[in-house]
């Protein structure tokens, strides 16, 4: 550059910085707005959409008490499985559905946050809450409802019913 002219450096120097901006402006540089929801880029083999649910703040309590962690040695050993598994599964029970869909990572985000709050290693629950003949892994019972009301309200009812219509007949005998 050193036999050009001052205005010819110049429009050649604008060309450049134009051409420049023109590749920030068409996009090149700019995180997609999947990037920018969850919180930057993912691998292209995550075809996980993030979890509608938040476990930051989930109550982990039931599971905490009666699951200690490998580093309690102490009650490592004389815990009750059964009761653990069985806390792990009420706590997951009004969320089992969104945590067994694969399409969500809440799986990955419940147990990370698990693991964090009890201090448990990776794994931990699938290798003593684990059920060889479950394809689901961790197999939870179904939730046992509780039973219809009791048919003493209907019998309640219908005796209130029937002390009213006599009591009803009794005036119009009376009346008459």
């Amino acid at each position: 550059m050193m036999g050009m002219s001052r205005p010819l450096y110049a429009i050649v120097l604008v060309c450049l910085v134009c051409s420049t901006l023109a590749n920030f402006s068409n996009g090149e540089f700019e995180a997609s707005k999947e990037d920018s929801r969850s919180g930057g880029r993912q691998l292209l083999q995550n075809s996980q959409l993030p979890c509608p649910e938040n476990y930051n703040f989930f109550n982990f309590t039931p599971i905490l008490t009666a699951c200690p962690s490998e580093n309690n040695i102490s009650l490592v050993g004389t815990f009750n499985v059964k009761k653990c598994c069985q806390s792990l599964c009420t706590v997951l029970g009004a969320n089992g559905s969104v945590i067994n869909d694969a399409n969500y990572d809440c799986a990955e985000q419940f147990f990370s946050y698990l693991s964090l709050a009890g201090n448990y290693s990776g794994g931990y629950f699938a290798s003593i809450c684990t059920d060889p003949n479950s394809p689901q892994g961790i197999y939870c019972p179904p939730v046992e409802t509780a039973p219809p009301p009791s048919s003493a309200f209907s019998v309640g009812a219908s005796l209130w019913s029937f002390l009213v219509a006599l009591a009803v007949f009794e005036v119009l005998v009376l009346v008459v």
